[in-house]
């Protein structure tokens, strides 16, 4: 199970994005938002988020704002952001390049 990281959201821009935050003892400006998505679920809990892809200067995060119980998290750190793109942009990672079921075997360059 993936643990949650909370964030401290130190100061806002317009009252709504995200501007400066801290998390794991590192403070962040944000230089841009690049994205915000607006998610709703209604069951099994009724859940109201905003996802937030913000670039800094170490890096993209996608961070999450639980309207609920106003509480932001980050799902997704530099790190995590520049694997998903390097996947999306058809480089294929380690974990892929494995075989992945008795069925398939993925081809490696």
């Amino acid at each position: 199970m993936k643990m949650i990281e909370t964030v401290n959201i130190l100061d806002w821009k317009y009252g709504y994005f995200p501007r400066r935050f801290q998390w794991r003892g590192r403070l962040f400006e944000v230089t841009q938002v690049e994205h915000v998505e607006s998610r709703r679920r209604e069951w099994p809990r009724r859940q109201q988020s905003r996802h937030y892809r913000v670039e800094t200067c170490s890096g993209a995060f996608v961070l999450k704002h639980d309207l609920s119980h106003d509480i932001w998290h980050v799902l997704k750190s530099p790190a995590d952001v520049r694997q998903n793109e390097r996947v999306a942009a058809g480089e294929r990672s380690r974990h892929e390049r494995r075989l992945t079921d008795g069925y398939r075997l993925v081809v490696v360059r």
